[in-house]
């Protein structure tokens, strides 16, 4: 994190260094020093930046980490909760996969288990194989909203047959 600090010396106007600065605290398990280098990216990023998703993707993660952090110590979810909410729902086109995954965990985490099925649903939806989703969405949904979702998935990508081998559709 030293080195990231310095880096902000040199370069504070540039979301991808306090990107950096929030993923090298949170690696280390600080998440508030985290969560304020996250917050600093926010405001700096732009649309044209080529690492808009991934840089949402961490201010999710370090959101995402006070969150458990919080709901394990008894409390109600941080603010930083609603804050890791809205940049990963942001930024549409520039998202990660991975950021669907985190989103839904958030809110998972929050017990908005109804609302975290759908982040899933979106990220099976630009990619069926992404076995990630596809584990948080058997863990989280009930068999028949497991049904439900492959079979928005399977109407999206009617000739996939991945798809129609999870739905047991396949010939």
């Amino acid at each position: 994190a030293d080195a990231f600090r310095s880096a902000i010396k040199l370069e504070a106007n540039r979301a991808s260094t306090w990107w950096l600065l929030a993923y090298a605290y949170r690696q280390a398990g600080d998440f508030d020093r985290g969560w304020d280098a996250a917050a600093a990216a926010l405001p700096l990023l732009t649309s044209e930046d080529p690492q808009a998703g991934a840089i949402r993707e961490e201010v999710g993660r370090v959101g995402l980490a006070l969150t458990i952090e919080a709901i394990q110590a008894g409390y109600t979810a941080p603010p930083a909760a609603d804050l890791a909410e809205n940049a990963l729902r942001e930024g549409h086109g520039t998202r990660t996969l991975a950021s669907f995954v985190v989103l839904s965990d958030l809110l998972a985490w929050q017990g908005r288990k109804a609302d975290a099925l759908e982040p899933l649903v979106d990220a099976l939806l630009q990619s069926p194989s992404f076995e990630e989703a596809q584990g948080r969405l058997k863990n989280l949904a009930t068999p028949t909203q497991l049904s439900r979702a492959w079979d928005r998935v399977r109407v999206a990508h009617p000739g996939n047959a991945f798809v129609l081998w999870t739905l047991g559709a396949a010939q």
